[in-house]
């Protein structure tokens, strides 16, 4: 069930633009995660890296880039997305595949050596809390002192109005995001500056059918984001308008790249390189029982990882509900 290396790539460039609807500042994000390792890491000669979720290597793409003589560990449990990490980022890590919080998950990793930094991103809210409280004290336990943990989530406020407003503002920021992109549409893409496309089949969904998660308790705006179980996503932080079609090769309409998360697995399925991968994924799926995001607050995250023993937790980049907070062992 392996990929080539061109059919990878065009599968992560479109995954690497549909996932630009999904994440307010994305590379921005990526950027200070690299900074927080960067920092910690400076005095080591070769510092050890976890991907905690990888996907097909976004994250750690960008780490190796930046930090050329470090060493990177992917974990993921989808089979298709590691493949894809595997055809054409083989060079920026070893990937290993691995359900994060399942018994045995850190022997799996192959680790010689305490590491000095974890990063994760949209990966771990899919665990309920005990799941959660426990995979903080294993890394607690695994990274050596002074490493740090970095999760760059969607992290909610405890009040229901606060929220409603961070996510307001993260909504509007994407939008002014949209509106200056150039016709790239994404790193390398030939995107639209056209807002408000709605997939074929889809309709403008309200507040209370929006991500994968539960509602704040004023019935504002849903407290999902991210990748959840095989990497479900955030509701985008762009509107759509109903009426409007994405092209990604469903509309016909090659000058319009932009996926959905919805259309990018729907188009995939269709590969004839990929089935077996697609039809693996799709058992465990199945067969899998992880919620789909735990709702967890900022406040509720920083309270975990303090009881799991990380002595210092603060988050040091925001906008909106979008959060890279930072756990130093």
């Amino acid at each position: 069930m392996g990929v080539s290396t061109a059919r990878a790539r065009l599968w992560v460039e479109r995954w690497e633009r549909q996932q630009q609807r999904y994440a307010i500042d994305r590379e921005e994000r990526f950027t200070v995660i690299a900074d927080v390792v960067e920092h910690v890491t400076a005095r080591q000669r070769r510092p050890l890296v976890l991907d905690l979720g990888c996907g097909p290597g976004s994250l750690a793409a960008r780490l190796a880039r930046r930090l050329p003589r470090a060493e990177i560990v992917g974990v993921d449990m989808d089979p298709l997305l590691l493949a894809l990490a595997r055809a054409h980022r083989a060079r920026a890590a070893r990937y290993v595949e691995a359900v994060i919080g399942e018994d045995g998950w850190i022997e799996a990793l192959g680790l010689r050596r305490a590491p000095d930094a974890a990063v994760a991103t949209t990966a771990l809210h899919y665990l309920p809390e005990p799941a959660l409280l426990r995979t903080y004290r294993e890394l607690a336990a695994l990274l050596r002192p002074g490493g740090v943990l970095v999760n760059a989530d969607h992290l909610f406020q405890d009040a229901a109005p606060t929220s409603a407003v961070t996510w307001h503002v993260g909504r509007r920021r994407a939008q002014r995001l949209r509106e200056r992109e150039p016709a790239g549409g994404g790193p390398g893409g030939r995107g639209s500056r056209r807002r408000g496309r709605v997939g074929p089949g889809e309709r403008r969904r309200g507040p209370a059918e929006r991500g994968d998660g539960q509602g704040t308790r004023s019935g504002g705006p849903q407290r999902a984001g991210g990748q959840g179980w095989f990497g479900e996503p955030a509701e985008p932080h762009e509107p759509r308008a109903s009426g409007e079609s994405w092209a990604s090769g469903e509309s016909g309409d090659s000058r319009e790249p932009w996926d959905s998360w919805e259309s990018w697995w729907r188009a995939i399925a269709g590969d004839p390189e990929l089935t077996g991968l697609f039809a693996e994924r799709e058992r465990r799926r199945a067969a899998g029982s992880a919620v789909g995001n735990n709702g967890l607050t900022l406040s509720r995250h920083v309270a975990l990882l303090r009881e799991a023993g990380f002595d210092h937790v603060s988050p040091v980049w925001q906008f909106g509900d979008s959060h890279v907070l930072v756990a130093l062992r």
